[in-house]
């Protein structure tokens, strides 16, 4: 048992480095900002860097696992050259977003530098989502990114704009959650699992003859599909 956890904190180091170096920055960059009394665009800058050179670093050790396949906590995480490659992709795209957007974040957020941490935090969420392997961790990461970007929708406080878009977003991710936590829950009570593995076993068993499959594992499918959907914010749920 002991061997195993070390293992799967091994081949979770990246996350866990993520995470742990975004905590380090939150408490940094909140003991930095206190000692002054206005914005500061140096608090900013640096902020900045530091989450590019996270962002690498974790790239780097996402390397040291890419020809490795293991599903590791209980089988809800699961890690391959796939997932590498797409959190690769991940980390490639916000880092270009994060040297992008300095100018307008520096202009619009000098001294506030939370905007960067919780785009950090969505990253982790994202990273986390791209490995799940169970219906349970698949829920967690994708509230986890939702609650962040509900912050940063409505981040810009003195626009009524953004405090609108804060609330809809809100409002529209209560009711997608709502969808998606429904049909996972027909779905566990069909497949009597929650794990992807075990799920596609059962429907696998189940498509031999379809008489088997039963209109309330369809219904959570649908659920789950139009949840995930509203999350995304994809035609037609948009509206």
């Amino acid at each position: 048992m002991l061997y195993s956890f070390s293992t799967d904190l091994i081949i979770f180091l990246p996350e866990l480095f993520f995470i742990t170096t975004t905590l380090i920055l939150l408490l940094w960059s909140l003991e930095f900002s206190t000692k002054l009394r206005t914005g500061n665009t140096k608090l900013t800058k640096n902020v900045v860097f530091l989450l590019i050179e996270i962002n690498v670093i974790t790239f780097l050790l996402l390397l040291n696992n890419l020809y490795k396949t293991e599903i590791i906590f209980y089988e809800s995480i699961i890690s391959d050259s796939y997932t590498i490659f797409i959190k690769g992709t991940l980390l490639f795209f916000i880092t270009l977003f994060l040297i992008i957007a300095f100018e307008p974040v520096k202009q619009e957020f000098s001294d506030k530098f939370e905007f960067l941490i919780l785009i950090a935090l969505t990253t982790f969420a994202l990273l986390i989502l791209i490995s799940t392997n169970d219906l349970i961790s698949f829920y967690l990461s994708i509230e986890m990114q939702s609650l962040c970007l509900y912050v940063l929708a409505a981040f810009k406080h003195t626009s009524h704009l953004s405090t609108e878009a804060g609330l809809k977003y809100f409002v529209l991710g209560a009711l997608s959650s709502s969808f998606l936590l429904f049909g996972m829950s027909l779905i566990y009570g069909f497949t009597g699992s929650t794990n992807f593995t075990e799920i596609s076993k059962s429907i696998l068993l189940s498509s031999q003859n379809l008489e088997n499959i039963s209109n309330t594992f369809i219904l959570g499918l649908i659920l789950l599909l139009c949840g995930f959907l509203f999350k995304l914010t994809a035609v037609p749920f948009h509206i």
